[in-house]
């Protein structure tokens, strides 16, 4: 499995736009239709209605979104134009390794510590969240001739598991961002074998 100078954007946190206003909408719905349905149906929930705070909050979901996305766009605006270039993903089977080789574009310190960087997982079921299981097992490698990063992962034990593979670049700032990219998925059928 090998790539050639793949440009990797960075993964959002929260998901696409499209998925948040969707999942915003329904909740809207959801809620539209119990007061409906309490309103007309019950009436101790029509006399306690103007005295319970939280009947007048949750209708507020969609400005408290819009202030997240705001807050998101701050945050996030001076990673928006970083990228990572992927050169090589491989798999080695035998050894249960995983090499990743890439660069980093428009990061300002150049090259950037290799504390910085991180790998991480989502398994097939479930979340992998934070790079628990690598953080142990991981070597980074800066090579200055080729201004390329390599990472190996070992992967002994739960390399059938894995679904994705993400490469963290941790800033640690006033208001921290982590540009997060998404550079493998692996193909999954519980039919047939991975590999």
């Amino acid at each position: 499995m090998a790539e050639r100078m793949k440009i990797v954007k960075q993964t959002r946190p929260g998901g696409p736009l499209i998925v948040q206003a969707a999942v915003i909408l329904f909740l809207l719905l959801f809620l539209g239709g119990i007061y409906i349905a309490l309103y007309h149906g019950n009436a101790a929930f029509r006399a306690r209605l103007f005295d319970t705070w939280w009947l007048w909050v949750l209708p507020g979901l969609p400005a408290i979104w819009g202030l997240w996305l705001v807050a998101d766009f701050i945050v996030t605006f001076p990673a928006r134009h970083r990228r990572l270039l992927l050169i090589d993903f491989q798999v080695d089977e035998e050894k249960e390794l995983i090499q990743i080789a890439f660069k980093l574009d428009g990061f300002p310190k150049v090259p950037v510590p290799t504390e910085m960087l991180a790998a991480g997982y989502q398994l097939i079921y479930g979340k992998g969240g934070p790079p628990i299981r690598f953080k142990c097992r991981q070597t980074i490698i800066y090579d200055p001739a080729g201004d390329l990063y390599k990472i190996t992962l070992n992967a002994a034990g739960f390399l059938m598991k894995i679904k994705e593979v993400f490469i963290f670049v941790k800033q640690k700032r006033l208001l921290p961002f982590h540009c997060i990219y998404k550079v493998h998925r692996f193909p999954y059928d519980w039919r047939n074998p991975r590999f």
